[in-house]
């Protein structure tokens, strides 16, 4: 659910950039996964790797 919300985020005010920086990186790091989401049937979210690619660990540099 987590990588839901960080996917869909939009951030309307904030002080001191620590959601903005959270949700940059959770973004980075879906893409460095190479994953997308899809829409089940049902209405419900998955995620799966682009050209059927399994998912892996994969980390952030720093």
């Amino acid at each position: 659910m987590l990588i839901n919300i960080i996917a869909d985020a939009i951030i309307i005010h904030e002080k001191n950039g620590f959601l903005e920086s959270t949700v940059s990186s959770g973004r980075r790091l879906i893409e460095r996964a190479e994953i997308i989401r899809y829409k089940t049937p049902d209405g419900k979210y998955g995620w799966a790797g682009k050209n059927g690619k399994p998912l892996s660990k994969v980390e952030l540099e720093k």
